[in-house]
């Protein structure tokens, strides 16, 4: 590498610590209101793309079939391991979500939590990989059931899976729900059955 390279290189050195000096200062009470917003859909996008990653290199290390048991198994630790941050009081998601919009909509057993705009969607989405990207909403069910036995959060539409958003029901888990989640091993894919249903065959889309 040559001189004038090399004090190029340094300038953009300079110049990334001149914009990496006030990296998670600012005011949070003075950022407007839909800047941190798309902040915070920012952070989930960010791990959709880490979700992909590693489930892409478990297809092709594992194959299809392997990979799809070894990321149900990773899913039912991340749930549990979300819902005792909880329990520890711990903030697991920002209260004002990761979604553009949140509502609950419905009175009695229409009741709905309807939400558009999922950021954790968007990346699935972006990369054309919304099959794949589905098994991580497993989350939503199994760690409402790790937080709360036998009550679960799951979906009636899925944003990732072509719809036009994310709509959540929340209901009694039976015994045998809960076991499925909470035992390593079983097979849990059915608490949450239009994952199940939409997510059965092929998951990669964009093969290597």
């Amino acid at each position: 590498m040559d001189e004038e390279r090399k004090q190029q290189l340094q300038a953009t050195v300079e110049g990334l610590w001149g914009v990496m000096k006030d990296f998670g200062k600012a005011d949070e009470e003075a950022i407007p209101a839909e800047e941190a917003a798309e902040e915070r859909r920012a952070l989930a996008r960010r791990i959709g793309r880490l979700y992909l990653s590693f489930a892409r290199v478990l297809i092709d290390r594992l194959g299809e079939d392997g990979a799809r048991s070894a990321i149900m198994e990773a899913m039912r630790d991340y749930s549990f391991q979300c819902a005792e941050a909880r329990k520890a009081g711990m903030m697991d998601l920002p209260q004002r979500g990761i979604h553009e919009t949140s509502e609950t909509v419905g009175e009695g057993a229409a009741r709905r939590l309807v939400s558009t705009g999922c950021g954790i969607a968007q990346e699935f989405r972006r990369q054309d990989e919304e099959k794949l990207g589905s098994l991580y909403c497993y989350v939503d069910p199994c760690s409402f059931m790790f937080t709360i036995p036998n009550i679960k959060l799951y979906h009636t539409k899925m944003e990732p899976l072509g719809d036009d958003c994310c709509e959540f029901d929340l209901g009694i888990a039976s015994d045998e729900e809960m076991a499925a989640v909470t035992e390593a091993g079983r097979d849990y894919a059915f608490v949450d059955p239009i994952i199940e249903k939409r997510a059965k065959g092929d998951l990669l889309k964009h093969k290597k």
